[in-house]
């Protein structure tokens, strides 16, 4: 593109502006620009000459031109160059509006200037050469590469970069010093890659090579591209394969094409014996020995580091006359300096951004490559003459790659020294290398060098594949000169031999033919057979009968099943978020109608059939227990398919895409055939549109468009190439209003089967595009183009929801004709409002008249991701983000709501906890039932307080609830230190039980010790209302078996039974207070247990069970806490009356 850019301007400047600037009235030549700005101005020296330095090259620097022009100046003053260096600003030469072809024409004009050095970008090269041919001023480039032959005819130009032609012509030296004839090329799209292949060809035509085969491959190319392109080169034998590409690898393309050709290699014998040559043609590193590289001369020179003893090189006329051998004379010098120099690299190149020389990277082949490819693969590079190949790849000599200040200081020489370094066409002399990959490194293996008038080719290896093959060779053998280049001088006495060999050849060649053919033939007979049989049978057969399908009469509620399913969902979330105290949510346009399927009758078509028979009162059946959509086909006579047809059913079988509708097969019936596809529910596109009922947005609109898209855009790349039928009748949406795209494939099916198309009416032909109209046979077949233009069309009844044409006031019959024969151009009239003007803009490039002008599907496609924003849209999808957009607040709400719940589970779980055992409340949420259970030993408490009767009747009821809560408050708090369970307190009582209902060894224990705990807690208690009355605590203990349960459904308790609970309350009610009461068997649990203080009370008469032995617990060793004193047994009677203090003056005595 830009190098076509650039010969237009070229073609409008030597047309419109050179005639009239170069000769003036009177036929003398002027220039007719003016002078250059006074940056360039000030610069001037009248007593130098003058050359100017056009930099374009540098542009997306950020290099200060005039500290660039101040040290290039300096340094060349320090060597006494007459000559007055004047750098071109930036700001001019890289202004893009003219290319800075402004600034080179004044310097051109201004004919002060001896010589013009330029680095040029590649699309200027061709005009700047052009522009100093014609001002006949000498210019110097080495961006610039010469291309071509005929561009030697251009004598003012010096070119300092290697030459195409003649690393052409030195390749194919070589090719014929290794007697390689057979050639095939790969190369790419783009400079200097094209014009090095054309310049390949010509020097392997001179030579009478024979070029195979050709392939061109994309800049960027992929693996699949590069494996479909290089296809065709695998299938011819040749003896070298010639890789014309970029081996920068910015883009990866020659590693893929070496992956690829390597991968073919080891899976084929087809290119046993091809060798690889990768061809460079710039003279850097690239292929240079790692390390090998060194600053230059001159970058050494502008640096801080004193080089005194330094001079600019001057190349003599002998340097040449050394052929191939020629070095540096200085060579031992260079190596002496080295060591200085590399300590000012780094410094050099921080202050001389310009001057920096090309990154020394390496090239090395990819390392998955087989080593039997390594082995055969080779390069040919060029590398400056006055270097030893041999000293430069053993590290003895160091290659210094050319900066700007080198390619100056030799252009300086050139032009006002020694022309001894150019040839005869002003193009720089090299020296062709050809390396071989050893193990971790190239070696040359072979050179040319370039002469004034030859070039002289010489072996540097003797034991490199490439030599070892020499005498299997493709090319003749016949005499050689003494320089070693191949003579062809063969005699006559050869040719009876060679008649004799040929006709061998061609015997042998027949023969293989007619056994080819043979094979073929039979192997074709085998192939028919096998894939009629296959398609016949089989779960996925594709050729079907009527015995495979039931024809039902299907009710209207089964094709609504998925639709409801849907409807209700979506519904049942919005109800759910008002519920929840949502905002007011408006269903979308597709639920206002309840259930859609309702919408459209039952027995509506879904492929858009062109025609139809009478016979198919529903074109709907059942196959493998599915609905299926039948299309009939025309017959003329008895059907009967063909077996080209059945390779095309396979091929339009295998296509699947998302918005591809799938052929199922063919219902092969004689009389009545017919395609089967899957059955859409929604009908067809034009079906939705006209009914008014469903309402559209535009997200909706947009993304059926989206969906036809990328159904197109598939069906484009696959080897249907064409739909050609292509209308909104056979775009049909299924259940979950997914467009996708049907009936393509039947132009191909009616040509391999030989049926007429069926002739279309006038309103069947507005989606036809006009090429299309104009010439009816290629109607037939359809072209890609022809379905863009359909698609514009379908965009219309989209955007509008209408028919094609609809706001037009004209017969179908007339559009056609208008459509047919413009102008004037008539085309569907969309208001700008009815859709985003993206779309009517993508609408009309879709509908234009030339066909080259209509974009193609994959420029659709991605002009539909603008119009996307990049997602991936559906109708699905587009409800789901609309019903997301309100139910943020409710999920908040049941979010909220939710941690309520749990919070008040949690409460009532703690209740239930203390209310029952924890293992009877998990069993109780879990519905089980609790049974009851039985113990065999127990320790059961009881406590009241005595004289509870008199504290009540001095205080109010509140005060008395009070009373107990704090108590008891208490009592709880301190029993939870112990493993004992609280079973219910019933006014003043207080009920604890050990070892129920998890049972432990050392119940008695455990509840002895708290017995004094509560007792410790008792004693210190004080009364709010009454704080000088002491609250006197009575506790009876007792052990023996029990049985527990949970009683009644409305407030269960968990309740235990048993004469162990009579006996503890009896040893309460007998006790004394600030006393614990203990029974024989509970003692003797506690003297099992040891430390406890226990003291005999004697015989106590106990109600029910006579007398028993009974004893009072004192203590326990270890528990230090306070007791309150009892009060002595024998005044336990007046116990009751002295439990107030006197409160009217009065004593109780």
């Amino acid at each position: 593109m830009a190098g076509n850019s650039f010969r237009r301007l070229w073609s409008w400047i030597s047309i419109m502006i050179l005639p009239g600037c170069l000769f003036s009235l009177n036929g003398e030549q002027v220039p007719c620009v003016p002078y250059l700005s006074d940056t360039i101005d000030e610069n001037y020296n009248d007593s130098k000459a003058e050359v100017m330095l056009f930099l374009r090259e540098d542009c997306n620097s950020e290099t200060n031109t005039s500290d660039m022009a101040t040290d290039i100046q300096d340094y060349f003053d320090r060597f006494n160059f007459d000559v007055q260096i004047t750098v071109i600003p930036l700001s001019l030469s890289c202004e893009t509006k003219t290319w800075g072809l402004d600034a080179l024409l004044r310097v051109l004009g201004e004919r002060r200037a001896k010589a013009l050095v330029a680095a040029l970008d590649s699309p200027m090269c061709e005009v700047t050469v052009k522009l100093a041919h014609l001002w006949n001023m000498p210019l110097f480039t080495w961006t610039c590469p010469l291309k071509d032959s005929e561009e030697r005819q251009v004598s003012s130009i010096v070119r300092l970069s290697p030459s195409l032609p003649m690393i052409a012509k030195a390749l194919a030296e070589m090719l014929i010093h290794l007697q390689w004839k057979t050639v095939a090329i790969i190369g790419t799209d783009h400079e200097p890659w094209m014009s090095l292949e054309r310049a390949l060809l010509n020097s392997l035509q001179s030579i009478g090579a024979v070029v195979r085969r050709r392939a061109v491959l994309p800049r960027r190319a992929s693996f699949e591209q590069i494996r479909k392109i290089l296809r065709t080169v695998y299938k011819v034998s040749r003896r070298v394969t010639v890789l014309c590409l970029p081996t920068s690898d910015e883009d990866g393309l020659i590693t893929r094409v070496l992956s690829e050709i390597d991968n073919v290699q080891q899976t084929s014998n087809s290119m046993w014996d091809s060798m690889t040559v990768i061809v460079h043609t710039e003279d850097d590193d690239l292929f240079l020995p790692a390390g090998n590289t060194s600053i230059s001369y001159f970058d050494s020179a502008t640096s801080n580091v004193s080089l005194a003893t330094l001079t600019p090189l001057n190349l003599s006329d002998s340097a040449l006359n050394v052929s191939y051998e020629t070095t540096f004379d200085d060579y031992d010098d260079s190596v002496a300096v080295a060591d200085t120099l590399e300590e000012a690299e780094e410094q050099e190149t921080r202050q001389r951004p310009w001057n920096k020389s090309k990154t020394s990277n390496r090239f090395h082949p990819p390392r998955n490559l087989s080593s039997t490819f390594l082995e055969r693969l080779i390069t040919i590079t060029p590398l400056d003459y006055r270097y030893d190949v041999e000293k430069v790849f053993e590290g003895v000599e160091r290659y210094m790659v050319p900066t700007l200040m080198d390619r100056l200081n030799e252009t300086l020489n050139i032009l006002m020294n020694d022309n001894s370094s150019i040839n005869a066409f002003n193009n720089k002399i090299y020296t062709y290398v050809m390396l071989d990959w050893r193990v971790d490194a190239w070696k040359p293996i072979m050179i040319t060098v370039e002469g004034r008038e030859k070039l002289f080719v010489r072996k540097l290896s003797t034991n490199a594949v490439a030599f070892r093959n020499m005498n299997d060779t493709d090319l003749p053998r016949c005499n050689i000169d003494v320089n070693g280049i191949p003579f062809i001088d063969c005699t006559e006495n050869t040719s009876d031999e060679s008649a004799l060999r040929i006709a061998h050849i061609v015997t042998i060649i027949l023969g293989s033919l007619l056994l080819t053919v043979f094979a073929i033939s039979v192997a074709i007979l085998i192939r028919k057979k096998l894939l009629k049989k296959r398609m016949s049978k089989g779960t996925y057969k594709i050729i079907l009968t009527t015995s495979d399908f039931v024809f039902p009469q299907v009710p209207q509620v089964d094709s609504r099943r998925v639709d409801e399913g849907i409807e209700r969902m979506l519904c049942c979330w919005l109800q759910q978020l008002q519920e929840f105290g949502g905002p007011e949510v408006e269903k979308p346009d597709l639920l206002q109608l309840g259930s859609v399927s309702s919408l459209k009758p039952c027995l509506r078509t879904s492929t858009g059939n062109l025609t139809r028979h009478n016979f198919l009162k529903d074109p709907r059946a059942r196959y493998n227990g599915d609905f299926v959509q039948l299309k009939e086909l025309p017959t003329q006579g008895t059907f009967e398919l063909k077996s080209k047809t059945m390779d095309v059913l396979a091929m339009i079988h295998g296509l699947r895409h998302e918005n591809l509708n799938p052929l199922i097969g063919c219902l092969n019936e004689p009389t009545r055939p017919c395609l089967v596809y899957e059955y859409c529910s929604r009908g067809s596109l034009e079906d939705v549109l006209v009914q008014d009922e469903i309402k559209l947005d535009w997200s909706f609109r947009l993304s059926f468009l989206t969906d036809l898209v990328r159904g197109m855009r598939y069906l484009h790349g696959t080897p249907v190439r064409v739909h050609g039928y292509l209308t909104s009748r056979n775009c049909v949406i299924d259940a979950r209003w997914v467009l996708k795209v049907t009936d393509y494939g039947l132009p191909v099916f009616h040509e391999a089967q030989n049926i007429v198309p069926p002739a279309k009416t006038a309103r069947d032909l507005l989606w036809t595009a006009p090429e299309l109209l104009r010439q009816p046979n290629l109607r037939k077949k359809g072209t890609q183009a022809g379905d863009v233009y359909s698609f514009g069309i379908i965009m219309q009844e989209v955007v509008v929801r209408g028919e094609p044409f609809c706001m037009l006031a004209l017969s179908p019959e007339d559009i056609i004709e208008k459509v047919m024969k413009p102008p004037p151009l008539i085309r569907p009239s969309v208001s700008k409002g009815a859709a985003p003007p993206e779309a009517i803009n993508i609408m009309r490039q879709c509908w234009a008249e030339a066909a080259d002008m209509r974009p193609d599907f994959n420029d659709v496609h991605d002009l539909f991701k603008k119009l996307n924003h990049g997602r991936k849209v559906n109708i699905v999808d587009t409800m789901f983000q609309m019903l997301e957009k309100y139910s943020n607040n409710l999920e908040e709400l049941i979010r909220e709501r939710t941690e309520q719940l749990d919070m008040e589970k949690k409460k009532t779980e703690q209740l239930l906890n203390r209310m029952l055992p924890s293992s009877v409340a998990e069993k109780l949420k879990l519905g089980m039932p609790v049974d009851p259970e039985e113990f065999r030993e127990v320790t059961i408490y009881f406590s009241d307080i005595v004289g509870f009767t008199t504290i009540s009747a001095h205080s109010t009821p509140f005060q008395v609830v009070d009373l107990l809560n704090d108590l008891y408050t208490c009592f709880d708090a301190t029993i939870n230190a112990y493993t004992v369970y609280k079973v219910e307190t019933i006014g003043d009582a207080y009920m604890v039980v050990g070892g129920c209902p998890v049972r432990i060894p050392d119940h008695a224990s455990q509840i002895a010790t708290m017995a004094l705990d509560l007792l410790h807690q008792s004693g210190k208690f004080k009364l709010k209302h009454l704080p000088n009355t002491q609250l006197r605590l009575r506790i009876g203990l007792h052990t023996g078996p029990c049985c527990a349960g949970v009683i009644g459904l409305t407030m269960p308790r968990y309740c235990l039974f048993g004469d162990t609970v009579n006996t503890a309350s009896r040893m309460e009610s007998t006790g004394a207070p600030w006393r614990i009461h203990l029974s024989q068997v509970t003692r003797d649990r506690l003297i099992q247990a040891g430390g406890y203080q226990i003291e005999y009370r004697g015989r106590t008469e106990v109600k029910g069970k006579g007398k028993m032995p009974t004893y009072w617990l004192l203590g326990k060793q270890g528990f230090d806490k306070e007791l309150p004193k009892p009060p002595t047994l024998g005044f336990l009677m007046l116990l009751s009356v002295a439990i107030l203090p006197p409160s009217s003056g009065k004593t109780m005595g």
